[in-house]
């Protein structure tokens, strides 16, 4: 008798206990394991064949972190001898850093390589300057595989953004010669680095004299340049630190409107070195700083609210003609703290902000646990188990970027 009783004690525990597990919502996903560095992919290479090249060029194409779980399109930078001085592994880690602390959007990162060969191929004069065997003029070539292979090949296979970057450094700036003087739609904006614009276009016209003549031309689209050199290469020629000075003040007395420009020397740099500082210059200067305005928008402590985040964010948009999203690490950074805070009125704030920014990243775990804290925190028990399930479902589906805390809060929740 006493064993039946026993057994049937076990019974009814053992059923409380599946019941009462069956109530808290389950984390399944596995801790991420990185096994070496194998595992850290920066690019995926294609070949595509140009019939005006006469062979196939590899690409390699860098995609925004968290690109298959996000929902927006993203603007595309085109980066000519890719596989040159680190060119493409620059551009990608520049724009990484600038997303990231939002002075930039994400970008998608598109590297055009040369196959081991000279760089001069980029060139577009034919030895006006060095003789006949230092440029090979193949600029168009370049460009007409770039508008009807690359673009085209872009377009179809990613999410991207009607806004496109292109840059060159030395001789690779010559498809951007190429483009801003005969194909102007192409691109939104040119970057040169080592703007050779003292080197012939013509027997009777310099780079120089060929690029601010265009760039003066108030029916010439809309277009963002920046102009770098290494204040050694002004060393070495000083005429060239003069001609830089003289085509500014050419520019800034013609006013078009709509060419925005920087002319740029940057101090201890030489003709390559120059590039690292730039890439980020010229970054800041296509999201220049009075068009960004990002100063404080995500403080809501002081004066800002959700509403505010979410007009700046469409006013920026609006003006470069793709969505730009606020960074999530900053939503999720700011909403942690006002969750830290506490007061009825911060945990009102962070619900608006997680709510408007799971618009923009419906698929983000994170903010959708955040947000789930903030109802529990607020005492609405079914929103908070409503956005736990919601989160931990995308955190089985999605990468969770920090998993302890991610599992320790859904511990904390489940209690």
């Amino acid at each position: 008798m006493n064993f039946i009783k026993s057994l049937v004690l076990v019974i009814v525990l053992c059923c409380f206990s599946c019941s009462n597990a069956q109530q808290k919502e389950r984390l399944t996903i596995q801790k991420p394991h990185v096994e070496n560095n194998n595992s850290i992919i920066l690019a995926s290479k294609v070949k595509l064949y140009s019939k005006r090249l006469g062979e196939e060029r590899e690409l390699l194409i860098s995609l925004p972190e968290n690109y298959d779980q996000e929902i927006q399109n993203y603007p595309v930078i085109f980066v000519m001898d890719a596989d040159h001085v680190a060119m493409f592994e620059l551009t990608r880690s520049i724009n990484n850093l600038l997303a990231e602390t939002d002075f930039m959007p994400k970008s998608i990162i598109v590297g055009l390589t040369n196959n081991g060969n000279l760089n001069n191929r980029f060139q577009m004069t034919s030895g006006a300057n060095r003789g006949s065997g230092f440029y090979e003029n193949k600029a168009s070539d370049y460009l007409h595989f770039l508008q009807h292979v690359v673009i085209p090949y872009v377009k179809m296979n990613y999410r991207v953004a009607n806004h496109k970057t292109i840059i060159g450094l030395s001789p690779s700036n010559g498809p951007l010669h190429e483009a801003f003087y005969n194909q102007p739609n192409i691109f939104d904006s040119y970057i040169f680095l080592a703007a050779d614009l003292y080197f012939n276009y013509s027997k009777s016209q310099s780079k120089g004299e060929k690029l601010m003549e265009a760039m003066k031309d108030k029916s010439h689209p809309k277009a963002t340049v920046y102009l770098g050199m290494g204040s050694k290469d002004v060393d070495f020629n000083q005429k060239w630190g003069t001609q830089f000075s003289e085509y500014e003040a050419q520019l800034t007395a013609a006013k078009n409107e709509n060419i925005r420009f920087k002319f740029d020397i940057i101090e201890g740099d030489g003709h390559y070195e120059m590039a690292v500082k730039g890439i980020k210059n010229a970054f800041k200067h296509i999201y220049s700083e009075d068009i960004w305005n990002r100063q404080n928008i995500y403080h809501v402590d002081r004066g800002n609210t959700p509403i505010d985040i979410k007009k700046h964010f469409d006013r920026l948009s609006a003006h470069y003609g793709f969505d730009i999203f606020p960074p999530e690490s900053k939503i999720e950074s700011q909403t942690r703290a006002l969750l830290r805070w506490g007061s009825s009125e911060n945990l009102k704030t962070a619900s608006t902000l997680l709510t408007q920014a799971i618009e923009y990243y419906p698929n983000s775990a994170s903010l959708h646990l955040i947000l789930a804290e903030a109802y529990q925190k607020s005492n609405d028990t079914n929103m908070a188990k409503r956005y736990l399930k919601k989160a931990i479902e995308l955190a089985n589906k999605f990468t969770v970027k920090n998993y302890h805390w991610f599992s320790k809060k859904v511990t904390e929740l489940n209690e």
